[in-house]
């Protein structure tokens, strides 16, 4: 399961992490966040990617599969005056991208919940070349969060979680799609 995960760590490392730079992107590694533990380096071992954009600041998770050469991105923007939850204040440098009250995801699919991947019919191929598509797949969509970023328009790949909670504390959850 490791050698799984070796290589699509390493292709997004090659390839999409400089296409997220090249849009101003800035790496921020986990070691750089508190409480850094074994879950959140198994989930985000590439770190965090964050931008300036005006008072906010978009945030970008690239998640890889804890068990498959899968990954998604996850993507939010954190306002200048930060989040309040019920459980505390987190100020704008502080916050990750599943910490935003609205947060979004780039899938694979339009049409349902599914992380890059692979191709099954594609497994005549290189691993390696497998990875690549999957990866390039992704690259081709970022103009799909960029869009959300500009001005909070779903793309057809883009699903996002709305979390309100109410007076109690009790969170609702809703989902927004294009």
């Amino acid at each position: 399961m490791r050698g799984e995960r070796k290589l699509p760590i390493g292709v997004l490392q090659e390839q999409l992490v400089p296409a997220l730079v090249s849009r101003g992107f800035l790496e921020t590694p986990l070691s750089k966040q508190g409480g850094s533990g074994r879950e959140l380096l198994l989930a985000f071992p590439l770190g965090h990617l964050k931008r300036a954009s005006g008072a906010n600041l978009d945030l970008l998770d690239i998640q890889v599969h804890p068990r498959q050469a899968a990954f998604v991105l996850s993507f939010s923007v954190a306002p200048p005056e930060g989040v309040t939850l019920p459980w505390g204040h987190f100020i704008q440098s502080q916050l990750l991208a599943s910490e935003v009250p609205e947060r979004c995801r780039l899938y694979a699919n339009r049409r349902s919940i599914t992380w890059f991947a692979p191709r099954l019919c594609t497994f005549a191929k290189p691993a390696k070349w497998r990875v690549d598509d999957a990866v390039q797949r992704a690259i081709a969509l970022i103009p799909e969060v960029d869009s959300y970023f500009s001005n909070q328009a779903l793309g057809p790949h883009v699903k996002c979680l709305v979390q309100e909670f109410d007076v109690s504390g009790k969170p609702r959850i809703t989902m927004r799609t294009a």
